[in-house]
């Protein structure tokens, strides 16, 4: 009984690091496609002043992409959603 419930910890803690993994190369795959759409329509100077990109996940294989505003006063950033699964920037756009 006690080796079956530590198997069954070990198979569920496995599952998990799986999970994870995945959702990291899938995040920074994100970025990376994003990141390559803005630099062409935005410009990589103007992009690079964005860094760090932020993704949250928002299903199975769409991201949501962002960059970091860090001056003070007016402006935006570059930010759209990724479909991870087809490796495309389905809608961008970068605020004001």
């Amino acid at each position: 009984m006690k080796f079956s419930i530590l198997l069954l910890l070990i198979i569920v803690s496995c599952n998990n690091k799986i999970v994870s993994n995945k959702n990291i190369r899938d995040k920074n795959l994100a970025i990376k496609i994003a990141q390559t759409k803005f630099n062409k329509v935005y410009g990589k100077s103007m992009i690079a002043e964005e860094q760090p990109f932020r993704a949250k996940k928002i299903n199975d294989s769409i991201w949501y992409v962002e960059g970091t505003f860090k001056s003070i006063g007016f402006g935006g950033v570059a930010f759209g959603k990724v479909d991870v699964k087809n490796k495309k920037v389905i809608e961008f756009s970068h605020g004001k």
